[in-house]
């Protein structure tokens, strides 16, 4: 399986599935912006979203854990009822 490599924190490198890393680049891409999950759908999969969200959800959350290993650290915010922000700043500074 095909997977990209970042270096974070702590020196650590996190491993991520192609989806995960295209969501990652859109978001930063975005940052402190709202995307919805219908934008995210239709760009990553490069199809247009049938209106379900689990699939970007699911994704999100993978991604979350990888990414926000201490509970205090939030990159990615949901925006109820809307989508999902990133906060590049904060995201950038623990990149290598």
């Amino acid at each position: 399986m095909l997977s990209f490599i970042i270096p974070f924190k702590y020196n650590e490198e996190v491993h991520l599935t192609p989806l995960e890393f295209d969501i990652l680049l859109l978001m930063i891409n975005h940052t402190n912006s709202v995307l919805t999950y219908t934008d995210i759908y239709n760009t990553v999969w490069k199809a247009e979203s049938i209106g379900d969200n689990r699939s970007v959800m699911v994704h999100v959350s993978n991604l979350r854990k990888k990414l926000e290993k201490d509970n205090s650290e939030r990159y990615i915010t949901t925006v109820k009822g809307t989508g999902l922000s990133v906060y590049c700043q904060d995201l950038s500074k623990n990149l290598l």
